[in-house]
């Protein structure tokens, strides 16, 4: 994406603190089960903000319970920047993960 390589290599390394903390300094083929089950968490932290939505918007579409119509938008609002952020969050974990397939030479 960036135009430097060098500017790529300081992503990476700035993704692998953030996502890999501790474990930054593994070696790849030990960081990559890591990064891999973290992002099969996203994906359920992903889906389980589609379900709280869609819970949300069948109780508001229903007039199921007797909140005002705010704080359905609130809370649509709060969801829906949620996963925007995980969608995000995935896109880094997956950049991450091909970088250390790519240094490690796996693939």
């Amino acid at each position: 994406m960036a135009i430097n390589p060098d500017q790529d290599e300081h992503r990476y390394r700035r993704y692998a603190k953030v996502y890999l903390q501790d474990d930054a300094d593994l070696p790849p083929e030990e960081q990559l089960p890591i990064l891999q089950k973290k992002l099969r968490n996203k994906w359920i932290h992903f889906a389980v903000n589609v379900v709280i939505i869609l819970f949300f918007t069948y109780i508001f579409l229903n007039d199921a319970a007797t909140l005002h119509r705010y704080f359905y938008y609130a809370i649509f609002g709060v969801f829906l920047l949620n996963i925007w952020m995980v969608l995000m969050q995935q896109r880094h974990l997956n950049e991450l993960i091909r970088y250390v397939e790519r240094e490690s030479g796996f693939r």
